[in-house]
């Protein structure tokens, strides 16, 4: 349990704090340059502990991290339930434990969690042939385009449904399908956590640039421009 700690905290907070910093260094230099709102002295210290979102409801500094508040809180359930050193009695007593702080806290979220340890542990212990990975992975994307299409987002506990359910079913897909080796794609995998972390800022200095320097030019166009320029400045940092 202490290993896996340790290595979680060492891939995550370190180049987290980095970026926080840089956010308020950038306010602190012109406020609201960035995000429009109060940093106040108990959202800087929430946003480097972790707990903004996930016990004052408030966005973090890095707007985007609400979402590893939750995996943070993830880590540390995961983390006391390795002590069984079974896999099946972590992944139960987890999901045990999980089940009690959705029902307290009604973050529905936490219920995607359950899904990718069963998904761990079915790729562990059963062998998938690979058009059976593909379907799964078929049907994932069908659904998902379907609650996207139809905007079936409702309510907290709905999304299950409508975006936990397909987004499993694409990752149980993806994992049990042919795997392709391309250093290109390997290395946006690696990337993906700065690119994550920047990409907001990315964002709002490309938009910010171009309501002055490219007025007029179609939005679509501008999208494909900010979301390439997302990704770069992701790796570029991740580098």
């Amino acid at each position: 349990p202490l290993n896996f700690v340790k290595a979680r905290l060492k891939r995550i907070v370190p180049i987290y704090w980095i970026v926080t910093s840089l956010i308020l260094f950038l306010f602190f230099l012109d406020p609201g340059v960035i995000i429009k709102r109060n940093f106040t002295s108990e959202l800087i210290s929430s946003s480097y502990l972790f707990y903004s979102y996930l016990l004052n409801d408030i966005y973090p500094i890095i707007v985007q991290g609400w979402t590893l508040e939750l995996e943070i809180l993830f880590y540390v359930v995961f983390a006391v339930s390795l002590n069984f050193r079974n896999l099946k009695l972590v992944i139960i007593s987890a999901a045990i434990i999980l089940s009690l702080i959705t029902i307290f806290t009604k973050q529905f979220l936490l219920i995607e969690f359950i899904f990718g340890m069963i998904i761990a542990y079915i790729y562990n212990q059963i062998k998938f042939d690979k058009r059976l990975g593909l379907t799964l992975l078929i049907i994932g994307i069908f659904f998902l385009f379907f609650s996207i299409k139809f905007n079936l987002n409702a309510d907290s506990f709905s999304r299950i449904f409508f975006w936990g359910i397909p987004s499993a079913l694409i990752v149980i897909g993806s994992v049990f399908g042919r795997q392709i080796n391309n250093t290109i794609l390997l290395y946006l995998g690696n990337a993906s956590y700065s690119i994550y972390l920047v990409h907001l800022l990315t964002i709002v200095a490309f938009y910010e640039f171009s309501s002055i320097f490219l007025r007029g030019y179609n939005g679509d166009i501008l999208v494909i421009f900010c979301f390439a320029l997302s990704i770069v400045s992701g790796c570029f940092f991740y580098s």
